[in-house]
């Protein structure tokens, strides 16, 4: 593990440890009618006090799996898993170890021990025992054995697929270099950095080939030309990256901890976006209205034009149908929207082409979403991009009948903490939604904001273009990773 990434790992385990230490010496004050300050928004009664107790216990348990997955990834081949048995490893009973440390944590608290101390006693305790059912090696182990690399099979045909539905602009279509000799480059950060080995099977001659998450598919469908165009479609891997450039997007990050928390079940990542597409008139979800702001009037769902003059009438008939725009040859207000949507439709129309063997249907089990820089370049798109997140979540969850479905949405994080302007314009309307700022009470448990400011490096916007970050493949895992962990804790409080 970097110096940096051991660095952000304990100051977050402190702040969550310090939150939680002050929250379990003063709950009763919630108990009174008084309003408690608590990690987040003030809450009033004693059952919301247990529930940020057991979410905090929650944070606990998806930093010790962290912590499990870099010990993974030092082991270099050792016939040991630790988070991903269907790799072909002899699995470890996660959920008792995890048991374990969330009761170690709430005992040991006031000892003020962080994640990694108290997950490596557990481990310790753990490797002696019958759980594992072999010797877990020390942390620094240079075991090195030869495994086998089968995978097991899941078995698809008596459970339903799980989708996940990701959307969004450029970076979602994935921009991240893997191959290249700067840090920042994914191949660089495994190679030189030591870093997300998982995603790689290493050869006897110290070269590599790219590992499979066997469980989880990968299909992306671009819209370019306003057509069906099947960019990927198979098992989730590096190799299958984007392009004669090599490129990928979150969806490794995002793949890789789903198959690694849901290993039994069949896995669908169905990505459908474009390039170069905003919020405020490309995406625009349905039930978008017209709004007045300096002197013009911005188009709704559907309409034509995207703005005109106040007091003025747009260039488009009066009533506009869905038969109209199927032979409408020109843009409107939503168009993207209903290209991605209705492209990721067809796709679920025939799963079994894009998820061979799934003979029980699936379900819609969450939803993806990365963009704003586009929006970030207009100042009336930055002031509204709130509204139409909102209309957008609830929309999109409408179009699937999905109505509660978890969705994760990533911030912007040009600039990263520095950033102002439109940009934190955007990256506060981002934040906004999350479901635990209680602004709008139906995401409350169901919507999670990423914030990714931290995959920002100052060298980012020196080097390459500033909107794709750098197009460094290792900051499109670390916000991929992020929220993919997002996902899995609302997933748990369903």
């Amino acid at each position: 593990m970097s110096i940096f990434a051991k660095s952000v790992m304990v100051a977050s385990c402190t702040f969550m440890l310090a939150s939680l230490l002050a929250a379990i010496m003063d709950p009763l004050n919630s108990m009174n009618g008084e309003s408690v300050a608590y990690f987040g928004p003030h809450v009033e009664r004693r059952e919301d006090v247990m529930e940020n107790h057991r979410m905090l216990l929650e944070q606990q348990r998806s930093l010790f799996q962290s912590h499990l997955q870099e010990r993974r990834q030092t082991l270099r081949g050792s016939n040991y898993t630790l988070l991903t048995p269907n790799e072909g490893y002899p699995q470890i009973n996660i959920d008792r170890i995890s048991e374990e440390v969330s009761k170690r944590i709430a005992k040991d608290i006031a000892a003020h021990l962080d994640v990694k101390t108290i997950s490596n006693q557990v481990l310790q305790q753990f490797s002696a025992s019958d759980a594992t059912k072999e010797a877990l090696p020390a942390e620094n182990s240079e075991h090195h054995s030869e495994i086998s690399r089968e995978p097991s099979v899941v078995d698809k045909a008596n459970k339903p697929v799980k989708v996940f539905i990701l959307m969004g602009q450029s970076n979602m279509a994935g921009q991240g270099d893997i191959y290249g000799d700067r840090d920042g480059d994914l191949e660089y950060a495994i190679l030189k950095k030591n870093r997300y080995r998982h995603l790689i099977h290493e050869q006897a001659d110290g070269n590599y080939t790219w590992a499979t998450k066997e469980n989880v598919r990968y299909v992306h469908i671009d819209s370019e030309s306003q057509k069906f165009n099947i960019k990927r479609n198979g098992e989730l891997s590096v190799k299958n990256a984007e392009g004669p450039k090599r490129k990928i997007g979150p969806e490794v990050g995002i793949g890789w901890i789903l198959g690694d928390q849901y290993p039994d079940e069949p896995i669908l990542l169905l990505k459908v976006c474009t390039g170069n597409r905003n919020l405020g008139w490309d995406l625009l979800p349905p039930g978008s209205e017209r709004f007045e702001m300096n002197g013009r009037v911005y188009a709704g769902y559907h309409d034509l034009e995207e703005n005109w003059k106040n007091d003025t009438q747009p260039n488009q008939p009066e009533n506009i149908t869905v038969d109209f725009l199927k032979s409408h040859p020109g843009w409107y207000g939503g168009k993207q929207y209903d290209l991605d949507t209705n492209n990721a439709k067809k796709v679920l129309s025939k799963l079994d082409k894009f998820y061979p063997g799934a003979k029980s249907g699936y379900e819609i089990s969450g939803f993806f979403y990365w963009q704003g820089e586009k929006d970030r370049r207009n100042d009336v798109y930055s002031h509204r991009y709130e509204t139409n997140l909102v209309q957008f979540i609830r929309s999109v969850r409408s179009e699937f009948n999905a109505t509660s479905a978890p969705f994760v949405v990533s911030s912007v994080a040009f600039d990263g903490h520095a950033m102002e302007g439109n940009t934190r314009k955007v990256f506060e309307a981002q934040m906004s939604v999350d479901g635990h700022r209680r602004k709008y009470p139906d995401f409350f448990n169901n919507v999670k904001s990423v914030d990714t400011r931290n995959i920002w490096q100052d060298i980012m916007g020196e080097i390459r273009q500033t909107e794709h970050y750098g197009s460094f493949g290792e900051a499109y895992i670390e916000a991929g990773s992020a929220m993919g962990w997002a996902m899995v804790q609302l997933l748990k409080q369903l």
